[in-house]
């Protein structure tokens, strides 16, 4: 398909979906802004012009373009934020000489007993 038809295509698609949004707010679809990012790294066409052409602010789509780069990143983010709130766990060895099970103790003064060193070492992978 030529880009000038493209580009009403897509125009038409956008004027679509602006309207059928029942918020004051218009959602596009994952394939049509699939589609715009496509258009914007083709030669000669920028992220000004297809806005301009698609009647869609050029921040809207610059956005968009930082979201299908780095969609990663916002999980990492996630991670480091659930790992900000761990405590400090102690893993101390019970006494007993034969049983080798260890115990983790909680800064709350709470304790899981008897466990093994592979159920240690599962949970500090996070396996369920």
């Amino acid at each position: 398909m030529k880009t000038e038809t493209r580009v009403e295509a897509l125009r038409r698609q956008v004027e679509q979906e602006r309207s059928a949004s029942k918020s004051g707010r218009a959602h596009y679809s994952a394939e049509l802004r699939r589609s715009i990012l496509a258009l914007v790294k083709q030669p000669s066409w920028g992220t000004l012009r297809v806005g301009k052409a698609l009647g869609l602010a050029p921040s809207v789509i610059y956005r968009w373009s930082k979201l299908q780069r780095a969609p990663h990143h916002r999980a990492e983010g996630a991670k480091r934020a659930s790992i900000s709130k761990l405590k400090r766990v102690t893993i101390v060895a019970t006494t007993d000489a034969g049983a080798r099970t260890f115990e983790l103790v909680f800064p709350s003064g709470a304790k899981i007993t008897t466990l093994t060193w592979s159920e240690v070492s599962a949970l500090a992978r996070g396996d369920q």
